[in-house]
């Protein structure tokens, strides 16, 4: 599949960096669940891809979600959310977390060492990541999802997977 091709290891990310160091190019980042990917992920990837040249996302591994979101998640495992991301076009580079939170977040950002980490509103690890990106002299960008208006309410995974299973609507 043309996705697998976008997906990095740990061991790649410091070529990735040489790489676009070398053609002056910016590397943004963000990580997230990703679970069912949704219009608010999509619009997140475009903005943060708009103030980039390359935009690397971390996609956290089941362990990681679980912990994160609770019991019954993810939906979808690991791998299949590292390629449904690494299909948008917004997207240039996809990372599978190897260990659970801010740890592996770490390793992740010292090994690429972006240029801008986006932080996504929603990120239930915000405060750590921003402490550490701070610490080792690192941009922060926060950003905010703007999909059209009908979409603002109830676009969350946790949100949508409620309505399915209550079987309600928008």
């Amino acid at each position: 599949m043309e996705s697998d091709r976008k997906i990095a290891r740990y061991k790649d990310l410091p070529a990735l960096r040489r790489r676009a160091s070398r053609r002056h190019q910016k590397i943004g980042f963000t990580s997230g669940c990703y679970d069912l990917l949704h219009l608010g992920h999509i619009t997140h990837f475009a903005f943060c891809r708009s103030h980039c040249d390359l935009l690397v996302v971390s996609v956290g591994n089941d362990k990681n979600v679980r912990h994160l979101k609770g019991a019954g998640r993810p939906i979808l495992p690991a791998r299949a959310r590292a390629r449904s991301v690494a299909a948008l076009m917004s997207v240039d580079w996809v990372v599978l977390s190897r260990e659970r939170g801010i740890f592996d977040f770490a390793q992740q950002f010292v090994s690429l060492r972006p240029d801008i980490f986006f932080v996504p509103e929603t990120d239930a690890e915000l405060a750590k990541k921003e402490a550490f990106i701070r610490a080792v002299g690192g941009k922060l960008f926060r950003s905010r999802r703007t999909p059209p208006r009908e979409f603002r309410t109830g676009i969350s995974t946790t949100d949508i997977i409620t309505r399915i299973r209550d079987g309600s609507s928008v």
